[in-house]
């Protein structure tokens, strides 16, 4: 493996912008350099919703890049998504997934041949992978990066595998499997643990030249939705766009979260358990409104984040837009 590159840290981009759809497509129109807009925790509802949101589609972006395979049902490429500048992010240089281990041959035959795989970031725990670990024997010459964003399991974002692991991991909530999610999300971008991990994958993107880098935890909706947000928010992504991105998951989660769910029930210990269920298996603005928020705490903003965490300067941040913009 290649060894991370040290970045020095330069000034943040100050400029802000609404989640308001109208507002948005006003701020969109094309220029000459990207201008990014600020992202930050008031962009993103506090209030829990009744049941899990399905964002509309993003204009130009056919059903958020979802790639059709048989056992991976939230793999997305990323590619024509659209910045703000009017340019778009790179066809098959960016895919974000769940966890792997139900790929068939055919599956991972077309992520190779199709959208050109070359290397996968796992974030996920060792107890995780080792549980289910990638199918590599099935993914000849793609290399596997795992940088596990937690030390050890951690309720909400972090399952084991199969039937009784799932059963387990509901009983251990608690009366507010929310909140719960939420500290998580929170540790994921302040411990030691979560920002090595995301100050990794950001150096394997800036040294691949050329194919697709495929990141992944377990659902594709926590610790991946946390480093697509970063991800696409330094790209150029509008606000509204990463947030329908991050949401999307709610689309493609659907009929797995009713299996588990019918499944418990058949063993009769589903009961009231349908909110844990949206919390386990689905995306919520508020999960990203913690981070943000413990993000800010620490550091001011996510442009203080970016440089002072993830020592990603302004130099590291346009270097990743001439690789993966078009």
């Amino acid at each position: 493996m290649d060894t991370p590159k040290d970045v020095c840290t330069d000034t943040p981009k100050t400029s802000t912008c609404s989640l308001d759809p109208k507002q948005d497509s006003a701020s969109s129109e094309k220029a000459a350099a990207p201008q990014i807009c600020a992202l930050n925790s008031d962009m993103w509802p506090a209030q829990q919703s009744d049941e899990p949101v399905k964002p509309e589609e993003i204009p130009d972006f056919a059903y958020f890049g979802h790639i059709k395979l048989a056992g991976l049902p939230n793999t997305r490429d990323l590619g024509g998504m659209p910045i703000e500048s009017g340019h778009a992010i790179a066809p098959s240089r960016l895919i974000r997934s769940g966890a792997l281990g139900h790929g068939t041959e055919a599956d991972f035959s077309k992520l190779i041949e199709e959208h050109h795989l070359a290397r996968i970031v796992d974030f996920r725990t060792e107890l995780e992978r080792n549980q289910d670990p990638d199918p590599m024997e099935k993914l000849p010459g793609v290399v596997l990066y795992e940088l596990p964003m937690f030390e050890e399991e951690a309720i909400g974002i972090t399952r084991g595998n199969g039937f009784k692991d799932e059963v387990e991991t509901f009983l251990r909530f608690g009366k507010n499997p929310f909140e719960e999610i939420k500290k998580t999300y929170a540790l994921a971008v302040t411990q030691d643990a979560g920002q090595r991990a995301l100050r990794r994958f950001f150096t394997v993107l800036l040294d691949a030249d050329a194919d697709a880098t495929l990141w992944h935890c377990t659902e594709g909706k926590d610790r991946t939705g946390l480093a697509g947000i970063f991800l696409e928010y330094i790209l150029g992504v509008s606000p509204i766009n990463i947030r329908k991105d991050y949401l999307a998951t709610n689309i493609f989660e659907d009929n797995w979260m009713e299996h588990a769910l019918n499944a418990l029930a058949d063993h009769h210990i589903a009961k009231n358990l349908e909110n844990d269920a949206d919390a386990l298996f689905f995306a919520h603005d508020g999960f990203v409104r913690a981070a943000l928020e413990a993000i800010e705490q620490q550091f001011g903003s996510v442009d203080g984040y970016l440089k002072n965490a993830l020592d990603l300067n302004d130099g590291a941040q346009e270097e990743l837009r001439a690789k993966y913009l078009v």
